[in-house]
């Protein structure tokens, strides 16, 4: 995110007497796992009394492993967070965790109190349809509960720290490659990745881009997901599943430089 514009139009909407109502952040973008400043966010936010939500969806699990705290300056700053632990953590699907600073701010808008919803224990627990939109609700929260007790916080830091290394791994052997280059960041356990021959350029590269990462999801034996990025089409390799050992992600790569080169070669 780029603040200068965006601290201009909150101070162009606060000088025609409107008041600034949010600023979503995002911690770890789909696409290439990219993080906004959060702390500036927030002090930017702070002088027009905004809210600051931060979105981290898939990278919010990231936050458990004390080195990867600093992608995360700020955010004891913003008012509400949000992540996925289905997504990287492990979790079963549609484990989605908010964590909210100041849940009063919930309660004035969301909570309803009609007589046959009362009860004697209304001052002593927590009534979470006050939170939130439904008053009923499945309880996701035990998909989580189950996991922590299964693994144990340690066990699934050490997963964690497992895919950050074989991402890494996986990024030296991408910049060392000839005609292989990464074309973002690796943050975390994301790479985005282009195959680039000679010759290949503009919509050219873009179509043997998306042809070969088809080629490789045709195959059965890994998942790739091509994206946008500046325009071009690049490929993600997202390295998260429980499963994934660094053997699984040597025969990926291998079969990403086979299927590339094929397909660069059989183009017209």
């Amino acid at each position: 995110m780029d603040l200068v514009p965006v601290e201009k139009m909150m101070a162009e909407d606060a000088g025609a007497g409107r008041r600034p109502a949010a600023i979503v952040a995002t911690a770890g973008t789909t696409a290439t796992t990219a993080f906004d400043p959060i702390d500036k966010i927030c002090r930017v936010a702070s002088r027009y009394g905004a809210w600051v939500h931060v979105d981290a969806a898939m990278a919010g699990s990231a936050m458990l492993l004390e080195e990867c705290r600093g992608l995360f300056t700020g955010i004891e700053d913003a008012a509400s967070i949000s992540w996925n632990p289905h997504k990287w953590l492990g979790s079963v699907l549609e484990t989605s965790l908010f964590y909210v600073k100041d849940p009063a701010a919930l309660v004035s808008v969301m909570a309803t109190d009609p007589s046959y919803l009362r009860s004697s224990r209304d001052g002593a627990v927590v009534q979470y349809r006050d939170w939130g939109l439904p008053l009923g609700r499945r309880f996701r929260a035990l998909r989580l509960w189950a996991l922590l007790r299964l693994e144990g916080a340690q066990a699934i830091r050490a997963r964690l720290r497992r895919d950050l290394a074989n991402a890494a791994r996986l990024a030296r052997l991408v910049e060392e490659a000839p005609g292989w280059r990464l074309v973002a960041p690796v943050p975390l356990q994301t790479l985005c990745v282009l195959h680039v021959t000679e010759g290949l350029a503009g919509e050219q590269l873009d179509r043997h881009t998306l042809a070969w990462c088809e080629a490789v999801n045709s195959t059965g034996e890994a998942h790739l997901t091509p994206a946008h990025l500046d325009g071009r089409w690049m490929v993600r390799v997202s390295v998260g599943s429980e499963t994934t050992e660094w053997p699984d992600i040597e025969a990926l790569w291998a079969l990403m430089q086979t299927t590339a080169t094929k397909m660069a070669g059989a183009r017209p």
